[in-house]
């Protein structure tokens, strides 16, 4: 008695290790952005109003191995991270069936060195346990049947590689004979392509008496199912369960109650070569939703479009011809009591669940309506909105000259003619008041034409750039000679361009850079360079010509009759000269202007000047600047 009592409890513990609780699940891979660290883990899906206490280990164990021979790698215990409860996704429906999904999360960061895992066949990361939901309706004995949580991945040679991951799943729930979408979808950090199909789900090597398992093998052993059930009816349905092998979305419209596992495999490919996989199991609860429905949803238009672009029919919106870059809005009613989901070609747009849309791709939009709080079936708009997208007539800008020019040039810019509305910019700042086919550029920039057909909507666009050549750079000047002398005439062009000087009587060469200028007199010459491009400048310069003044150093106003005053020669070419004298202590004793006659050696006031040497100075606006000396006075 002692002895079958105490292989009751141990039968008992036995159960509670393995309880029949597993909806599904998935194993995950990801680089960190540490070298050669890795994070495993283990997204494992629970039934939590079946499981017991125990259920939940604190730890488990994956194992990795080689795909080329199945050998052991690695070994790998990965606590537990915590466990949160999955929604039902809003569904209402959800209260016919009403299931307790969790998500208990194991994973934790690895060192896998590119040494170690080198292996151009790759690897694969395995973690059997035991049992599935003992109530799955498409499976023999699911309560004694277990599930492989298995992965691919490639060596990692000189590039980190994560693995696809699955989007957070919810309860899933479907009507009875009406259509349902749900996302099966994963991201890779890497952006490799990514392939989806259904498979049918591994069981490994685990069972009731056998609670977990991290067997290797090129072929695990499969889940063996009901009379009439396979991998290509997992769900029965009309249409049959199906996936979208580009965006992971299953489809399936359900013929029968019930709960059922489903497999999707995802790949992972590189440059067209398999390099990894992943695989997730779930569940599907098909209940048979009351007929009750919300009224159908009619789409209407919320933008302006030109009129030629709408096409309707007795009031419904039929059809949009849009140009490509526009995006209007569709909509229908909106209220509390109903959810919607927007539909491209009978696909799920996601995140797409208000009661307006934005549309800019082609193809024929339609929108389901749900209840919000209500059980019922979903309706679908009685007609899809069939979405053109066209691009604008190409538009060619010509130009009644060369786009490149002197400045002070022009060119004008002419778009085709037609039924269009015109928009001018340059440099994308609008050019004011431009509204025609053609516009006047004299300024250089990127000049943009935007031609609207008033039809569609359409915008053609088409730019030229308008340059301008350099002008030539010359500096004006003046200049000062002595009369009788020369000078050369620098303007500071460039040696490349051609210069024309005037007047030429007195130049060396009328074509020179630097001419030699002999003036006879003050004379402003005029200079026109050309660059090779034909753009000119001018520039002019004034050459002023003075007299040489022949100053005597001595005189002695003694009234001798010989040099009894100072005479300068010259002094007559400037009338407007003032003359002063000054003593070796500064001081003025002598100023005149030079129409007053040579000094006779007399201050201001008349008084001969005692015998010394005086300082002179001249200013005249005819003179290069102050001229100054010394004179000495004998008797």
């Amino acid at each position: 008695m002692r002895t079958l009592s105490g292989f009751i409890l141990w039968l008992l513990a036995c159960q509670l290790a393995v309880a029949s609780h597993i909806v599904g699940g998935n194993a995950r891979l990801t680089a960190t952005n540490r070298s050669n660290q890795y994070f495993f883990g283990i997204d494992l899906y629970i039934d939590r109003e079946s499981s017991l206490a125990g259920d939940v280990r604190d730890n488990i164990t994956v194992a990795v191995y080689s795909r080329r021979n199945n050998l052991k790698i690695g070994q790998y215990d990965l606590p537990l991270l915590g466990q949160t409860p999955l929604s039902a996704g809003g569904n209402p429906c959800a209260s016919l069936r009403p299931l307790q999904l969790g998500e208990v999360r194991y994973g934790k960061e690895i060192a896998l060195t590119m040494s170690r895992f080198d292996d151009a066949q790759g690897y694969y990361l395995v973690y059997g346990v035991c049992c599935r939901n003992p109530n799955l309706d498409n499976l023999v004995k699911p309560g004694d049947t277990g599930m492989v949580f298995y992965l691919e991945f490639p060596a990692l040679q000189t590039t980190a590689n994560s693995s696809p991951v699955f989007v957070r799943p919810t309860s899933l729930y479907g009507c009875l004979g009406k259509p349902l979408t749900a996302s099966f979808a994963a991201t890779d950090a890497d952006g490799d392509e990514l392939r989806y199909s259904l498979v049918t789900p591994y069981k490994g090597f685990t069972s009731q008496s056998s609670g977990t398992s991290i067997e290797p093998s090129s072929n695990y052993p499969v889940v063996q199912w009901q009379t009439g059930f396979s991998q290509t009816a997992m769900v029965p349905g009309n249409p049959a369960l199906a996936i979208d092998p580009a965006t992971g979305q299953l489809s399936v419209t359900p013929s029968r109650i019930g709960l059922f596992v489903l497999a999707v495999l995802c790949e992972e490919y590189r440059a067209g070569q398999r390099i990894g996989s992943v695989r997730r199991d779930f569940q599907l609860v098909v209940v048979d939703c009351p007929k009750t429905a919300p009224p159908a949803p009619v789409i209407s238009l919320a933008s302006t479009l030109p009129p030629a672009a709408v096409k309707m029919d007795n009031g419904q919106l039929l059809s949009l011809t849009i140009c490509q870059g526009l995006s209007p809005v569709l909509r229908t009613g909106e209220s509390p009591d109903y959810v919607h989901q927007w539909q491209r070609d009978g696909k799920d747009l996601k995140s797409d669940t208000l009661a307006s849309l934005s549309v800019k791709s082609p193809g024929a939009y339609t929108v389901v309506r749900k209840f919000t709080n209500t059980c019922g079936e979903p309706v679908t708009s009685p007609g899809s909105v069939t979405v053109t997208v066209t691009l604008p007539t190409p538009i060619k800008l010509t130009a009644d000259g060369p786009l490149v020019f002197c400045p002070g040039g022009s060119v004008t810019l002419t778009a085709p003619g037609g039924d269009y509305t015109y928009r001018w910019r340059r440099n994308n700042g609008l050019i004011a008041g431009a509204t025609e086919a053609s516009v006047k550029a004299a300024e250089a920039g990127r000049y943009v034409v935007e031609a609207t057909e008033p039809a569609s909507g359409c915008v053609a666009t088409d730019t030229v750039p308008v340059r301008h050549w350099a002008a030539p750079a010359l500096v004006s000047g003046q200049l000062t000679m002595a009369r009788g002398g020369s000078v050369t005439l620098d303007a500071k062009g460039a040696d490349t361009l051609l210069f024309r000087w005037s007047p030429a009587a007195t130049l060396s060469s009328a074509a020179a850079a630097r001419p030699v200028a002999s003036p006879g007199e003050t004379t402003t010459y005029s200079v026109t360079a050309t660059s090779p491009q034909g753009c000119t400048a001018t520039a002019q310069m004034l050459v002023s010509v003075f007299t040489r003044l022949l100053i005597p150093d001595a005189f002695s106003p003694n009234n001798d009759g010989i040099n009894d005053t100072w005479v300068i020669r010259g002094l007559e070419e400037y009338p407007d000269c003032r003359l002063e004298i000054y003593n070796r202590w500064g001081g003025l004793i002598f100023a005149a202007n030079a129409q007053a006659g040579p000094w006779d050696g007399r201050s201001t006031s008349g008084v001969l000047v005692p015998p010394d040497l005086y300082v002179f100075v001249m200013r005249s606006e005819r003179l290069p600047g102050r001229k100054q000396g010394t004179v000495l006075v004998v008797h």
